[in-house]
């Protein structure tokens, strides 16, 4: 074509690859109009594209396996002889062109030789192509080597230089990948199930640490996920790749492939969330892991687009699951998808594998798994036939992979039980616990019915055309409880539980004092009844001490806990009751600070609802986060995560998807994520918790600001201190309106906010808050508390940013003999604390 006519068509190209692959033909059609020949140039080159750029390998590796030609021929299509020669030989920076091996997007790759004659050192070198070389190529190519520089992997390409040639074109050197796509490895070595696996749990670690890095990929696939000679995975190209909320990204690319409605990327490895034109984030790469899991396993794509309109794909992947057959596959032989005459891979997937993909497929991002070290772990398991988080974790399920890692231990040991036996004393026992457990629910059941019924009344007296138009649920409440008093105090049982209904009911409108008068008249009316065994009295008192812990008064909360165990112990143990009470009561021992306690408490607690069969659900999630919280905070949070995961999975397991339990479990997680450095999981999760909570309880309730308060304390750990301001004002907007002053949130958001204005290198801003964060936090807490010596450190460190060194070392002192005593020298407050006692000795 002649230099007019490519004139009219570079900047259209441009602009249809700033948006999403599946939707660039309608985007074409819009911006062509009437003009046909247009169109048609415009398609045909984006069909070359296509093929060359997402399809393709984005590095043909030296050494590669020969692909079908007409492949061969399309990632040329591009291909400008006259630049290739001219680049060929030619010297770009301190390296020699050699050869060109390959082309991808609006880059062309050549091998290259340093010469600067300090050692020998090859490279692949990433040069934009002339055809290509716009603004949006060069803001591509500047991100891409930016992004590269932060990750430092052994399964990532390492970047090694990069710059600008003479006539202004950007370029950079990586590592050169002599390798084969991990697709074409697996079949070429003959892998057996587990070796694949194992080389996935690779890719698995190369995406956590760009993960952690808050890097989102957005291309996985096989073409950029090269094997070397001896087995070791790269992971290639992250021309696409974005950054979580960075200013840079955005600047680079002037938002343009980070909005929705115009990621770039693979169509067949999309999640179903770009595919409806929202974000992509980290959960898109986990679904990305998923397909090339299933790929690499069974030989195909989950849902494969040959044969299929663009339309009837895109449902399929929105709706439909991908087919897991159940047939057996065999983990001894691994078959060649390219022998037709031996049973391929692609036959089945079955068991744990099935269930792992499944998960990692899963079209609702928030039942993925939450990072790609989630994904790789239970590879590992599946690989050592361990029970997988992916299966509900059931007795029968622990009992099968016990037996398939012990066979002969188990068989000849069952040869030795009495089964028959055992059998008949455990069922007798077990009908007279079901007896009891099914008489105590049809009791608890019929109370709950009134309750639910007078609610019913209550709310249905208070409709505004009878009552007028700003009738408000307070009112009703207040309407419910005149008439309890006169039509349900001869019932003492379900005159409290009602009353505590309606507290909990102001509770969750942010009315603590209300919520607070209610439930102690609740617990009168019980005390006075003689009612301490059944399960209403531990929920009572849980609700009841809960409240005055969040009001900040743990002394009141502290009594009632202890009180109340006492009366449960003198009656004969019901583990419903006192499972319930323990819990509770560990639950404010974290609050006190006393992790130690709290997680034996906790496993008391876990022990005695496990051992009940009428825990709810949300009893035992509740137990499951407050023991991981505590072995957490004793500085074993790889330890905790599995248990706050359980949590979720346990609030999940009935099918829902969104719900204030749900978004507390993905808080909790989070927290822990954060705690342990992954900050992109706890980004996503912390956003998550976020809308559901703001999408069920509105934006002012105090679970809301919670969220805002953990968010902002993440982003200040990962460095992004304006934002996690944000977050902190966005707490302290609700200081003496939601959260009372006393609420511990709010001294807490306060420290937030004034760490991150000092390590922004405003003190003076920093010490007001501080300061305040620490006089609340004295009048909250006994001395000696982690959480006040906290604050005393931030004012420290800020009093020694202002080089008052000499007022700094006795609150630093003061602050590190707290955190070593109650934290331990390995906790990364207590060291950045010594760090500032040594800068501080050393200025004075």
């Amino acid at each position: 074509m002649d230099a007019a006519r490519w004139s009219e068509i570079k900047p259209l190209l441009d602009a249809a690859l700033s948006h999403n692959a599946v939707d660039r033909a309608q985007f074409v059609e819009q911006a062509c109009g009437n003009d046909a020949d247009l169109r048609a140039e415009v398609l045909s080159l984006l069909a070359a594209e296509h093929d060359a750029f997402l399809q393709a390998p984005a590095l043909v590796a030296v050494g590669q396996v020969a692909f079908d030609d007409t492949d061969d021929r399309r990632a040329m299509a591009f291909t400008d002889d006259a630049e290739s020669r001219r680049a060929t030989d030619a010297q770009i920076g301190t390296w020699s062109i050699l050869r060109q091996i390959g082309q991808g997007g609006m880059g062309t790759v050549y091998e290259a030789t340093r010469v600067d004659g300090d050692f020998a050192q090859r490279s692949a070198l990433k040069l934009v192509r002339d055809a290509f070389d716009s603004d949006a190529a060069r803001q591509r190519f500047r991100r891409e080597r930016r992004l590269l520089a932060r990750l430092q992997h052994r399964n990532i390409a390492t970047l090694l230089d990069g710059g600008f040639t003479s006539d202004g074109r950007p370029w950079f050197a990586m590592e050169l990948v002599e390798g084969e796509p991990i697709t074409h490895w697996c079949d070429a070595q003959r892998l057996t199930l587990p070796e694949r696996l194992s080389l996935l749990r690779q890719v698995c670690a190369a995406v956590q640490h760009a993960h952690r890095a808050m890097i989102v990929h957005r291309d996985l696939k096989p073409g950029n996920i090269l094997v070397t000679r001896d087995g070791t995975v790269k992971l290639l190209d992250f021309g696409i790749a974005t950054v979580l909320d960075d200013a840079a990204d955005r600047r680079d690319t002037g938002e343009a492939i980070t909005r929705p409605g115009t990621t770039p990327g693979t169509p067949a490895y999309m999640a179903p969330e770009v595919l409806r034109d929202e974000a992509a984030t980290a959960s898109a790469d986990i679904y990305a892991l998923g397909v090339i899991c299933y790929e690499v396993v069974c030989g195909r794509l989950p849902f494969p687009m040959d044969g299929a309109t663009r339309g009837d794909w895109k449902r399929a992947v929105l709706e439909q699951a991908p087919p897991l057959l159940t047939a057996s596959l065999s983990t001894e032989t691994a078959q060649v998808r390219r022998e037709s005459s031996v049973r391929s891979l692609s036959k089945a997937l079955s068991g744990d594998i099935a269930r792992i993909v499944a998960m990692a497929l899963h079209k609702d991002p928030e039942r993925r798994y939450a990072s790609a070290e989630q994904l790789g772990e239970d590879l590992r398991r599946c690989i050592a036939s361990l029970p997988v988080l992916a299966q509900p974790d059931s007795f029968a399920y622990r009992w099968r992979t016990f037996v398939r890692r012990n066979r002969a231990g188990v068989l000849g040991a069952a040869t030795a039980i009495g089964a028959l036996i055992a059998g008949l004393i455990g069922t007798a026992w077990q009908a007279r616990v079901a007896g009891r457990e099914r008489d105590r629910a049809q009791v608890s059941a019929n109370r709950a019915g009134r309750v639910s019924a007078f609610m019913e009344q209550t709310f249905r007296a208070a409709d505004p055309r009878a009552q007028g138009k700003d009738i408000t649920v307070a009112s009703a409440l207040e309407t419910a409880e005149r008439r309890a008093s006169l039509e349900l105090a001869r019932d003492p049982r379900v005159y409290s539980a009602l009353l505590h209904s309606i507290g909990r009911t102001y509770l969750g409108l942010g009315r603590y004092d209300d919520a607070n008068r209610t439930m102690r008249q609740a617990l009168a009316v019980l005390l006075r009844d003689g009612d301490t065994t059944s399960g209403d009295f531990a929920a009572l008192v849980r609700s009841l001490a809960a409240l005055e812990a969040e009001r900040g008064a743990i002394a009141p909360a502290e009594s009632l806990y202890r009180d109340a165990l006492r009366r449960v112990r003198q009656k004969p143990i019901d583990p419903l009751v006192l499972g319930g009470v323990l819990d509770g009561f560990g639950s404010l021992q974290l609050d006190k600070g006393d992790f130690a306690a709290a997680e034996q408490t906790l496993r008391q607690a876990l022990a005695l609802r496990r051992q009940s069969a009428s825990t709810q659900p949300l009893e035992l999630a509740g137990t499951l986060n407050n023991l991981g919280v505590s072995i957490g905070q004793q500085n074993r949070w790889r330890e905790a995560i599995p248990l706050h995961e359980a949590a979720l999975r346990t609030l999940r397991a009935d099918g829902a998807t969104a719900s204030p339990d749900i978004a507390t479990g993905l808080n909790t997680l989070a927290n822990a994520f954060a705690i342990v450095g992954d900050y992109l999981a706890a980004d996503t999760l912390f956003r998550q918790a976020l809308d559901m909570r703001v999408r069920l309880l509105g934006a002012h309730h105090p679970d809301v600001a919670w969220t805002h308060y953990s968010y902002g304390d993440m982003l200040r750990l990962a460095g992004h201190f304006e934002r996690a301001i944000g977050e902190a004002k966005a707490v302290l907007a609700e200081r003496g309106g939601t959260l009372p002053e006393t609420h511990p949130m709010i001294s807490s958001a306060l420290t937030v906010y004034g760490r991150s204005q000092l390590s922004l290198g405003r003190p003076l801003d920093a010490e007001p808050a501080l300061r305040e964060s620490l006089r609340l936090r004295r009048a909250a807490y006994p001395a000696g508390h982690w959480l006040i010596a906290s604050a005393v450190g931030a004012v420290g460190e800020c009093l020694l940013a202002q080089g008052h060194a000499r007022e700094a070392e006795p609150l630093l002192v003061q602050a590190l003999t707290i955190l070593r005593a109650s934290k331990g020298d390995a906790d990364q407050r207590t060291r950045d604390l010594a760090v500032a006692l040594e800068r501080a000795r050393a200025r004075r």
